[in-house]
């Protein structure tokens, strides 16, 4: 288990509530503090990382609150990952399908792919941009600060059942793999960071009038709270949570089953095989392979 002496730890609430005070006596004060620094009634909900949100204030003081306990210690995510990279751009012969914000909702993928691309690599030096069991893939832009985790079962499934041997993301999602002494968090790590307290903490650097987004230096300075009390149980608790939604979720992908039995009732009514149909025509709307039924697989 990944662990610091609390001696040793930056305190990074104190540096961020310094930040706000520093804030309100060099510029106007905000509407929704008041000169005490306790929140008013006019909250602030812009997505905009010049404002410091009501939501980021009191997230932090829970998180000074569950420090000052000794129950998490607080890490910004630069500390936590060994990479952190947004993916890549689709292509018109790729076959290789990417994970889009589309794809993405809270700490589960939807396998339902549009867009392809072509990887590089060989076996010794793979492509950055296919994910890999233990990732964490966040939303950058449009939809920004969804958190899904990259599971076993997602892996197994896309090979075994939808016949992709690779997937990569796109290059509107983060691709984040955590150092290998925190890789065992990623489960725990993507349930805190879409809990109310982790999009608290998330949202406060979302800026964009047309297109909201998350810079990567942005992501860099998230904090996440990592447990320090019950760790083995907390962890496991994640994983078997997260899994068990993944797994759910790959079951509801299969939702044209049911129709294509039904017509098979009717062929062996008719005492018909089931006929052979070429490949479906696909709305290729945008450059992607748009199809609802997920027949393009096939």
């Amino acid at each position: 288990m990944a662990s610091s002496h609390p001696a040793t730890i930056k305190n990074h609430v104190e540096d961020e509530l310094k930040k706000i005070r520093v804030k309100i006596l060099d510029a106007k004060l905000p509407v929704w503090l008041d000169s005490s620094l306790m929140l008013t009634q006019g909250l602030d909900e812009r997505l905009d990382n010049n404002y410091w949100s009501a939501s980021y204030y009191s997230a932090l003081k829970t998180l000074k609150a569950l420090q000052d306990r000794d129950v998490v210690e607080v890490k910004r995510f630069s500390e936590l990952h060994s990479i952190r990279i947004t993916g890549a751009a689709p292509t018109e012969d790729g076959d290789v399908p990417l994970i889009e914000g589309t794809n993405i909702r809270p700490n589960v993928v939807y396998p339902l792919f549009e867009k392809f691309t072509s990887v590089s690599g060989d076996e010794g030096q793979p492509d950055n941009n296919v994910v890999t069991e233990n990732d964490i893939l966040v939303t950058k832009d449009g939809m920004p600060a969804a958190y899904c985790y990259i599971s076993k079962i997602l892996i197994d499934v896309l090979r075994d059942e939808f016949n992709h041997e690779k997937v990569a993301c796109s290059s509107h999602v983060y691709r984040i793999k955590l150092k290998e002494e925190y890789s065992e968090y990623a489960p725990y790590i993507v349930q805190v960071m879409n809990s109310r307290l982790g999009q608290a903490l998330t949202r406060r650097f979302i800026s964009g009038s047309v297109t909201p987004t998350i810079r990567s230096e942005d992501i860099d300075n998230v904090l996440v709270p990592l447990p320090k009390q019950e760790i083995d149980a907390i962890l496991k608790k994640a994983k078997q949570q997260i899994e068990a939604l993944q797994s759910h979720v790959m079951e509801i992908m299969k939702n044209v089953r049911p129709s294509n039995d039904l017509t098979k009732v009717i062929y062996d009514l008719a005492s018909l095989s089931e006929p052979s149909i070429p490949n479906l025509p696909v709305n290729w709307s945008g450059g992607g392979r748009r199809d609802l039924h997920g027949y393009y697989k096939d």
